[in-house]
């Protein structure tokens, strides 16, 4: 038994080795895998995926800011939600004087950020009330005008209101052909000023001659109450 112990060692020895060389090598084997994770933590993620909505969301205003003067209850600066439209800048200011002409202004027109709105009174002449969206005073802008009119037009349209600013109103017994009038002629007219006058023949030209004086109605800025003012007036 003696003569084997030294194979004995050895073959202790050698196992040994081996299981040294198993442990380094197995790890570093070609085919190994090693899968890598590139992914964010779960928290950078849920970030990143709510980091475009909500800069989008900051871009977008939260609420506009509307002047509201003229025939109102409450004159003043009111902030309104981003869509919302004339009549619910009106509504904030108390809702329109008792004197205010609601016909001669556009309830349904959006608002936009800075927005003037100046509520006429009955009997007022267009050029007295504006919506301007310009910032400026808006004195000669009427309903469905170009805010980018020149200051050279301004005052252009304010010299000829000017020279109109004379011209008599009918009596009772006096008519105007309003197919054949002119803007100075239908001026003569009651609740029609320069503005007014120029729609109706545009209207004029654009749809032709009206069949009967209740046709005016269909010209913007003309309801009820301000063609019973002239209906008496009219003649076709």
């Amino acid at each position: 038994m003696e003569r084997f112990k030294p194979y004995a060692r050895w073959a202790a020895v050698i196992a040994g080795i081996i299981a040294l060389a198993f442990a380094y090598f197995a790890p570093h084997r070609s085919d190994s895998v090693v899968i890598a994770d590139d992914s964010p933590p779960p928290s950078q993620a849920i970030a990143s995926s709510d980091a475009a909505p909500a800069a989008a969301a900051s871009s977008s205003p939260t609420e506009i800011a509307v002047y509201v003067c003229g025939a109102i209850r409450h004159v003043g600066v009111f902030r309104l939600t981003p869509g919302s439209r004339v009549v619910d800048a009106v509504n904030r200011a108390g809702g329109l004087g008792s004197d205010a002409d609601a016909e001669a202004i556009n309830l349904a027109q959006p608002l936009v950020d800075g927005m003037k709105i100046d509520v006429p009174k009955k009997g007022a002449r267009p050029e007295a009330y504006s919506l301007d969206t310009s910032g400026g005073s808006g004195s000669d802008v009427a309903p469905g005008s170009s805010n980018g009119t020149s200051s050279s037009s301004h005052r252009t349209t304010h010299h000829r209101s000017s020279a109109r600013a004379g011209a008599s109103k009918l009596q009772p017994g006096q008519t105007v052909d309003v197919n054949t009038a002119s803007e100075a002629e239908l001026e003569r007219l009651p609740g029609v000023g320069p503005s007014l006058a120029r729609r109706i023949i545009e209207y004029r030209e654009a749809n032709g001659q009206f069949a009967t004086p209740d046709d005016l109605q269909n010209v913007s800025g003309i309801g009820p109450s301000k063609f019973a003012k002239m209906e008496a007036f009219v003649r076709v």
